[in-house]
């Protein structure tokens, strides 16, 4: 695909979630936003490990023993499993289609880091695949297994599946009447259907608003699944929370830079004050990593050139789980998706650069 079309398409959805942002006016609440000040720096730049991928965008990224797998539709399919210090392509798998082994949608994907088991959830086909990367590997499409699942996906959004339990996010929507039991997070047994814990707090109050502002939200579930992070596209919250067995708490939110937009006779205008916050988020069971702009005003980017727009989402903003900002990392690619090797510290990301060409890079910490 030549890089002008993937461009445009990206752009065709950067557009569409900021429409559907702006069309809500300025989020108006009594909380102090102060913009995250970060007591550690530092600039680094990626080594890029692979060709350029032939991808639009990617949904998630994980780094599981030797491997990077990364979730993104290609005519390949939308399972990608990379050798992470050579960045060679090790697997495609998951063909995009209806039957056994395949999938419509590559969002809801989870990977447990510690077994290996990836569930995949196929919202347009009410389907769930899983699978074992290990045995992925050796068995190849044999060793994936589908079901069905029986859950109420009345505004849902976003959905966590792993062994022995589940988490759904719901948006509620601003016109909904008939709201009965709809609540935003939500802790349940896949198989049986039981609650066993939900949570309904925002932290935007109007309704017109915070659902515009959380149809593109930012969720990462630490991988102990003791903890959740949220965070927002435009202007930068973040949320953390605690998810027991019996009970989610709210745990900080932080008011970082208030999502700011307009009106005009109906017609949605960003201001010279609108920036963009997280792109992506990564949870670690002791850091929140995100990949964060806070400067970027999406407006003048999608009227700038390609050859003149200025990098977004550049910075690995790290964070600890009371949303207290401790580093911040500079680097030279806009960062699509991020994940952190949990034995070396790595940094690796599914990059690109201001033309549209995407990669897979690494920063090395240590």
């Amino acid at each position: 695909m030549g890089k002008s079309l993937k461009y445009n398409l990206r752009d065709a959805i950067k557009t569409i979630i900021l429409t559907c942002v702006l069309t809500t006016g300025c989020i108006r609440t009594q909380e102090l936003y102060e913009a995250p000040v970060f007591p550690r720096s530092a600039e680094a730049e990626f080594t890029v490990l692979t060709d350029e991928l032939m991808v639009n965008m990617a949904y998630d990224l994980w780094c599981y023993k030797d491997y990077l797998i990364v979730t993104a539709l290609t005519g390949d399919g939308f399972l990608h499993i990379y050798d992470k210090e050579t960045g060679d392509l090790v697997m495609d798998a998951v063909g995009r289609g209806r039957g056994p082994g395949e999938v419509l949608s590559g969002r809801d994907t989870y990977l447990d880091i510690e077994t290996g088991i990836m569930v995949w959830n196929d919202m347009l086909q009410d389907k769930v695949l899983e699978l074992q990367i290990d045995a992925l590997l050796a068995n190849g499409r044999s060793a994936i297994s589908e079901r069905t699942l029986d859950i109420d996906r009345t505004w849902l959004t976003n959905l966590f599946l792993y062994d022995g339990g589940g988490l759904a996010i719901r948006n509620l929507g601003d016109a909904a009447t008939d709201t009965a039991g709809v609540v935003r997070l939500q802790s349940f047994d896949p198989v049986t259907g039981e609650v066993f814990a939900q949570d309904n707090s925002f932290p935007v109050e109007d309704r017109t608003a915070r659902f515009a502002l959380y149809m593109e939200g930012r969720y990462a579930l630490s991988p102990d699944k003791t903890r959740l992070a949220a965070g927002t596209f435009f202007g930068c919250i973040l949320e953390t929370c605690a998810i027991g067995k019996d009970r989610i708490r709210q745990t900080a939110t932080r008011y970082f830079i208030r999502p700011e937009f307009d009106f005009n006779s109906g017609i949605p205008l960003c201001t010279d004050k609108t920036v963009c916050g997280f792109y992506d988020l990564y949870a670690t069971d002791d850091r929140i990593y995100a990949s964060y702009d806070g400067k970027t005003n999406p407006d003048v980017v999608r009227r700038t050139q390609l050859e003149s727009r200025p990098v977004e989402f550049c910075n690995v903003a790290v964070f600890d789980w009371k949303g207290n900002p401790e580093t911040i990392i500079r680097t030279d690619y806009n960062i699509e998706r991020l994940c952190v090797d949990s034995t070396s510290g790595n940094i690796y990301a599914v990059i690109y650069d201001v033309e549209g060409h995407f990669f897979l890079g690494r920063i090395k910490i240590r």
